[in-house]
């Protein structure tokens, strides 16, 4: 089984997202045996709360499912799974800083990597102090749809 972190800052927006967005997909397939996922934040401000309300409102809408409480990244995390995935370039930075480089270098991703259905730089962020919710633009950025996305 693979084991994969999704990484924001906070842990209550898009990694949140991603992880219910790619459970979502799992599921879909018949894949969701063959993966484990799991989510943390850079910041440990949000530890033991749910996603955003209004996030998990919009995703619910589109049949995503929000069971899981925020959590920091810990040193071990580099240990213990074999994708890390940041939702920008600042998390990825974070992530090497914390201690994810060396043998684990391969391991660590951004979230755009995967994407190939819009041209951009990072995952949106639907943070609380922007006002906005789990946009379009923010769940398609999560979508993982390219020739190097996960593979089986």
């Amino acid at each position: 089984m693979k084991r994969i972190l999704f990484v924001c800052m906070g842990n209550i927006c898009r990694s949140p997202s991603a992880e219910a967005i790619f459970n979502h997909l799992l599921e879909k397939k018949g894949l969701a045996h063959k993966y484990s996922c799991e989510l943390a934040g850079i910041s440990g401000y949000h530890e033991g709360r749910s996603a955003d309300t209004r996030m998990m409102k919009h995703g619910m809408r589109c049949g995503y499912k929000f069971d899981t409480l925020s959590r920091q990244v810990r040193p071990e995390d580099f240990e213990t799974f074999d994708y890390v995935i940041a939702m920008d370039e600042s998390n990825l930075i974070d992530l090497k800083d914390l201690g994810g480089s060396g043998k684990n270098a391969s391991k660590f991703y951004r979230m755009v990597d995967f994407c190939q259905t819009q041209k951009c730089r990072e995952v949106f962020d639907p943070s609380p102090r922007r006002r906005t919710n789990l946009t379009p633009r923010c769940r398609t950025n999560l979508t993982p749809r390219r020739r190097n996305s996960i593979q089986t």
